[in-house]
């Protein structure tokens, strides 16, 4: 009797989920969607490595799309953001894949085809891999769960060298965190009970315990600026209008002494549920958290308000690479969150009679949604000015705004960049410090005396422009009724 052979079954093997969910997240990126907000709300990819190589993919279009093109990959991978993906993971981040799927498989086995095409592109890759290697691990300590000694003995018995702090300029400072070794660490020039650590701890910190416990935050230097050049005083009434994840909070605490109260307000669920554990981790407990819009969150809400942080969403621009040039700006998509950042921070300096600080801040290099936002609030709201925020670092700082596009708002504001010819060894960042006082700024007296040389010349119109009444009047000129234009009788005159 003959023996039958089975014909073997194979089972289909799926492309890992992070890859999946990261094409996908590119994908709606392409379209005009928010990175931040799209990362966030997916529960099954890991945030910080996906953010990382999207802002990779995003500083490298041109090259990755020669580079592809070079190959069939896109033959036999139709998903071309899965299969950028996946080409981008593999040159421009861990250098391996994970799973075996075909998708996988087939990027992996053209590894050095992808290799040498990079090469043959003569161009150094504009990655986060030679940007970032410069950028240091900044360590906030968190002076509520413990002390400046305790966490100098802790590094101490780990094997870190402390560098004693005596420098006299900034510039001498950036030039010794540059030079750090592998053993050594030193605070920061600026902000009290933050560390600099050289890049390669990156991977220590990820892991660290006292980290996992919340006495050490990881949190870069450019995000502790905007607490830090707020600077509310103990006892004091904050609002941290759109707060999630809480690192700012959180900051905001510590330099309160956990004396006074902080309203954090979070519209997002899932973020907000993140800010709750971040504040209860941090032993924050002067922070009431809010989940709400801050856009319906009046005085009554949080009474006796006196300085208010916004760091509202934004595009995110300063985190990925700073040489990305206009061409990969999104206009719409800049419109639509300058316009919404415009409404926060008129909201902040409107809503809160008690108010006398407000720091606004982005992590974005646009100025749409920096310097131009604080310019339209100030031609909006007379009773507010500018406050030099170089001044409060006593000067020693590299980049501010631009004083010949923005004149009167450039020099006084900041931006931190991680450019090589002018670096801070951050993330990009941008902050404002307005202060409320007796008079009128001069940007809304400008505005004021044009409108008043305009109704002189052309007749009395309204008493002040503003967008939203601007935008009422539109609405109103587009449902207005307009006669009816009588058709005329079409005569056949050949026929006649």
């Amino acid at each position: 009797m003959s023996e039958t052979t089975e014909t073997p079954t194979y089972r289909k093997i799926n492309v890992p989920t992070q890859y999946r969910q990261a094409a996908k997240i590119l994908q709606q990126v392409s379209e005009g969607k928010s990175l931040k907000d799209l990362v966030y709300n997916n529960k099954h990819i890991r945030v910080g490595t996906t953010i990382a190589m999207l802002n990779k993919i995003q500083a490298n279009e041109r090259q990755l799309d020669q580079i592809i093109g070079k190959t069939d990959i896109l033959q036999k991978i139709p998903n071309k953001y899965l299969a950028t993906y996946l080409v981008a993971e593999l040159i421009f981040g861990r250098g391996e894949l994970s799973g075996f799927s075909k998708p996988v498989e087939c990027v992996r086995s053209y590894h050095e085809k992808l290799k040498e095409a990079l090469l043959d592109l003569g161009e150094t890759p504009k990655t986060n891999i030679n940007l970032y290697h410069k950028v240091p691990r900044y360590v906030r300590l968190n002076t509520l769960m413990m002390k400046k000694a305790e966490a100098m003995e802790y590094f101490e018995r780990e094997g870190w060298k402390y560098i004693e702090n005596t420098f006299e300029t900034y510039d001498e400072f950036l030039e010794a965190v540059k030079n750090l070794d592998d053993e050594s660490y030193l605070s920061d020039f600026h902000i009290k009970n933050l560390y600099v650590f050289p890049p390669s701890s990156k991977k220590y910190f990820a892991s660290n315990e006292l980290a996992a416990e919340g006495k050490f935050l990881l949190q870069d230097k450019a995000s502790c600026l905007p607490s830090f050049l707020l600077s509310p005083p103990h006892k004091s009434t904050v609002l941290d209008m759109c707060s999630a994840p809480g690192n700012k909070t959180t900051h905001l605490a510590a330099i309160m002494k956990n004396k006074g109260k902080i309203y954090a307000v979070e519209m997002n669920t899932r973020r907000y549920n993140t800010l709750v554990e971040m504040t209860q981790a941090t032993n924050a407990t002067i922070i009431h958290t809010i989940n709400r819009d801050v856009l319906e969150i009046t005085d009554e809400d949080v009474p006796n308000v006196e300085y208010i942080l916004l760091d509202p969403s934004c595009s995110g621009s300063g985190i990925a690479n700073r040489s990305i040039s206009d061409n990969h700006k999104d206009s719409s998509r800049l419109y639509k969150l300058s316009g919404l950042q415009f409404k926060l921070l008129t909201h902040a300096m409107t809503s809160f009679p008690n108010v006398t600080r407000i720091v606004y801040s982005t992590c974005s290099i646009y100025p749409e949604e920096n310097e131009e936002v604080v310019l339209s609030c100030l031609q909006k709201v007379g009773n507010f000015r500018l406050v030099n925020a170089g001044e409060i670092l006593k000067n020693q700082w590299k980049n501010y705004g631009n004083e010949k596009s923005y004149p009167g708002i450039g020099q006084n504001v900041l931006y931190a960049s991680n450019d090589d010819d002018c670096s801070d060894l951050t993330n990009g960042f941008f902050v404002a410090v307005l202060e409320k006082f007796d008079g009128l700024n001069e940007f809304y007296l400008e505005k004021q005396q044009k409108i008043s040389a305009h109704n002189e010349k052309f007749g009395k119109r309204k008493a002040e422009w503003t967008p939203e009444a601007n935008a009422e009047e539109n609405v109103a000129v587009e449902n207005e009724e307009k006669p009816v234009k009588k058709k005329k009788k079409w005569i056949n005159k050949c026929y006649q």
